[in-house]
């Protein structure tokens, strides 16, 4: 999503970025896990590859569907996001950095990077 906007901002060909972007994160979803589990004992960290690709899957391709559908059938929303499309990417980069935040603090709460060292 980052790039997508770096792109946009830079008005560089945003089809092409959309494009790469949407294969490298569903990529990302099924070879995490698998390369994760190479380099990490899974045991130790108590990770079960199947369902962390089930979790990766839905956070990424259920908004996928569902910004498709709602674009699809609402004309409407389709012409709220072109009148406001710097202010959404705004957001929408603003979001993604809360929610690494919140997962790093997550997970350094946890204790998960002991684990690892």
């Amino acid at each position: 999503a980052g790039g997508i906007i770096m792109v946009t901002g830079a008005e560089g060909d945003v089809a092409v970025a959309v494009a790469v972007s949407t294969i490298t994160n569903l990529a990302g979803c099924f070879l995490t896990p698998p390369l994760f589990s190479l380099f990490v004992d899974a045991e130790a960290m108590k990770a079960d590859s199947t369902k962390l690709v089930m979790k990766l899957g839905l956070s990424l391709i259920l908004p996928l569907f569902v910004g498709k559908v709602v674009s699809m059938v609402f004309a409407r929303v389709r012409e709220i996001v072109k009148v406001h499309k710097r202010k959404i990417g705004l957001v929408q980069s603003m979001g993604i950095v809360i929610i690494l935040w919140i997962k790093l603090s997550t997970s350094i709460k946890k204790g998960t990077f002991e684990l690892i060292a």
